[in-house]
């Protein structure tokens, strides 16, 4: 099995799409488990998402098992199997998770095991929308789930090793956009215009002291700065407009509302002292991660007990993961699998998902359904 997975990982990692368009990602895992004989077989779930369900031959509990499956607009350096769309390629190793779900659909495919086991091939996750679409789904609000797992793949931490923490395992966040207005002239009268530079400057200085002003020392808050444009390359024109655009993040969802807030305000009230109109949206909002403390304390005894490794993390991690809306609805937790030491790291042109950990993982999720049955 080892070889067909692996070659079932490179032909999803050359497959790669975007979110919200991962049909031929999705065609290829419809296939693969059309073949396999799942009880049930839904497709088009908040999009393109995929849900298979393998019924066992006795009574049990129901538990669900969450892969991503969209990619990322990052050109790749390093890959013998490079993506067919040379601008998206799987640089947080979405193929890899949903090659261990498809894996574990062979496992699941001689129904000898108890209850209920929902498979999730989850679509548009890097952009936190595909999450709480899918759970719009009547299959979602009908059926009665008892536990809900994802993973992720973690660079950086040694090979198989299962990284968890009770409480919030990642952070919350969310992108800004915001637009300034004023009005043009020409370069040689400025005065005849109304440059959104001095408020441009003053917003982006607030917004560097922002998160020290407004959070607590153990409340820890991140405001990052990933594009920032005044004007147009025209050395004749004193600029009308400016645009910036950063990313919020925190540990905590009411903290970082309360930050939101306060930018509304400052941002408000730095373009009105300036005589600017200013725009304001936030897009791709992340809620944290709240791993269910009763199931994390099950499947961490579960793991040392069997002889995996396993590490329970000190502090959350700063990146976001849109599984946090199923810990909203059911007992969830989210797991992290070690992918090397010396791995790459996530969203780097050089990442590529280690085949090695495919195979463990599968072995492990597949205990830990026995036991939590």
């Amino acid at each position: 099995m080892k070889e067909m997975l692996y070659r079932l990982r490179r032909k999803l990692h050359q497959n790669a799409e975007l979110s919200h368009r991962e049909i031929n990602t999705s065609n290829l895992i419809r296939l693969e488990l059309e073949s396999l004989g799942p009880d049930q077989l839904f497709g088009n779930l908040g999009g393109y998402g995929i849900l298979a369900i393998f019924s066992g031959n006795r009574k049990g509990k129901t538990i669900l098992f969450r892969a991503d499956m969209d990619a990322l607009p990052i050109v790749e350096l390093n890959s013998e199997y490079n993506s067919f769309n040379p601008e998206v390629s799987h640089k947080c190793g979405h193929d890899g998770h949903s090659t261990i779900l498809l894996g574990l659909a062979r496992k699941f495919k001689n129904r000898d095991f108890a209850g209920n086991i929902l498979l999730l091939f989850q679509p548009a996750e890097e952009t936190g929308s595909g999450a709480e679409a899918v759970l719009q789904e009547d299959i979602f609000k009908n059926y009665k789930i008892d536990y809900c797992l994802g993973i992720h793949n973690l660079p950086g931490f040694e090979s198989n090793t299962i990284v968890s923490k009770s409480g919030v395992f990642a952070s919350a966040s969310c992108g800004m956009n915001l637009k300034l207005v004023g009005s043009s002239s020409h370069a040689s009268q400025p005065e005849a215009g109304n440059s959104p530079i001095l408020a441009f400057s003053a917003i982006l200085e607030a917004l560097h002291a922002l998160p020290k002003m407004n959070s607590k020392f153990e409340q820890a808050a991140m405001i990052t700065v990933v594009h920032a444009c005044l004007g147009k390359e025209a050395f004749g024109t004193n600029p009308a407009e400016a645009v910036i655009r950063a990313t919020l993040r925190c540990h905590n969802t009411e903290v970082l509302d309360a930050i939101k807030n306060r930018i509304r305000e400052l941002s408000q009230g730095i373009a009105s002292a300036y005589q600017l109109n200013s725009e304001l949206e936030w897009v791709e909002e992340f809620p944290a991660v709240f791993n269910d403390f009763k199931l994390y304390k099950q499947v961490s005894g579960f793991t040392t007990k069997a002889g995996f490794s396993f590490l329970e993390l000190d502090t959350p991690f700063a990146w976001s993961e849109d599984f946090a809306h199923f810990g909203k609805r059911f007992p969830a937790l989210l797991i992290g699998i070690g992918a090397g030491k010396n791995h790459p790291p996530l969203h780097s042109a050089d990442y590529d998902f280690p085949d090695e950990i495919i195979l463990p993982t599968i072995e492990f999720l597949f205990e830990l359904s026995y036991f939590l049955n």
